[in-house]
């Protein structure tokens, strides 16, 4: 496996986008693409190919939707043109994307548990399996990749390198992340590289699972302090600006997110509520769908019934 870093530094995407040659034949695939035009990018790809005599990409296989990871499917046909077209002539590229995008040329579906195999006389390993795993949450149509050989999994965005994941769906998030746990290690040949995760962006984790399992951790965590946030606020105790009394029956105070923000995240600097708050709000909408927490005519939040009980 070669890691080809993408020269695409941001504070959204680390130290930019990872992607990853895979496999050790003449015959390789391809784990995302970065964004598109990056020429530090394509000459470092088509170095790669060359120096170690790869003959063809057996397939693109894309984490996700996002433009950086998915931005850079032009470049890499360009560079098979020239590696592998002679005199320059169209080479036929694969690319694989669950939920595949209409007019993208080329491009095909991907089920969860597809099986995508390279195996060549001249490889030594025997060849290359890697099998597609649904996990959405970051995005709807994620996919992770079991590298079999290794036991080794190609995490896209549900586990990073470094700090932790946005998610657009907490509820599948977290569904995902579960799921995620018991792919480390699997099917190993190689114990040195079992349970690591290769992420789309920061560096390589050598105990995927532990990290994982973190991530839940974490998860849960602020899920606790958000929930306790609202009965606090719901009684008063969290503070004079704490929820409004919107005048309900229940004698419960109702609380916007803001002001749950403003508890949970009372000491970081007040720059960073509003980013918080579309965290947060993830949350509440998973306690929401979860039977605990209820959103109220004015755009507020109150506890449910099962959960007043604890006030």
């Amino acid at each position: 496996m070669t890691f080809i870093p993408r020269d695409n530094p941001s504070k959204f995407t680390l130290q930019g986008s990872n992607t990853y040659l895979v496999g050790s034949g003449p015959r390789r695939f391809l784990i995302d693409t970065g964004e598109g035009g990056r020429k530090a990018w394509t000459e470092a790809l088509e170095k790669v190919l060359r120096e170690e005599g790869v003959r063809a990409i057996e397939g693109v296989l894309l984490t996700h939707w996002h433009p950086d990871h998915v931005g850079g499917v032009g470049d890499v046909r360009g560079v098979c043109r020239r590696v592998f077209g002679g005199g320059g002539e169209e080479v036929e590229v694969e690319v694989f994307k669950n939920q595949s995008r209409p007019g993208q040329k080329g491009e095909r579906g991907i089920v969860d548990g597809q099986v995508f195999r390279t195996a060549d006389d001249d490889d030594d390993d025997g060849g290359t399996t890697l099998r597609a795993f649904y996990c959405p949450g970051h995005a709807v149509d994620h996919m992770a990749f079991v590298l079999e050989e290794e036991g080794a999994v190609f995490t896209g965005d549900n586990v990073l390198g470094h700090g932790t994941a946005v998610f657009e769906d907490l509820a599948a998030y977290m569904r995902s992340l579960e799921g995620m746990v018991g792919l480390f290690g699997r099917g190993a040949k190689a114990d040195s590289a079992a349970g690591r995760a290769y992420p789309g962006h920061g560096e390589v984790i050598e105990d995927g699972k532990e990290k994982v399992r973190e991530y839940i951790a974490h998860r849960k965590e602020r899920e606790g302090q958000i929930l306790d946030a609202l009965k606090g606020l719901a009684t008063g105790s969290a503070g004079r600006t704490a929820g409004q009394d919107d005048g309900g029956s229940d004698g419960q105070r109702s609380s916007s997110s803001m002001d749950v923000v403003k508890v949970v995240y009372k000491d970081y600097p007040e720059n960073l509520w509003v980013p918080a708050e579309g965290g947060v709000v993830q949350v509440l909408r998973k306690l929401e769908g979860e039977g605990r927490v209820r959103l109220v005519e004015n755009g507020n939040w109150k506890l449910a019934e099962g959960e007043k009980s604890s006030l």
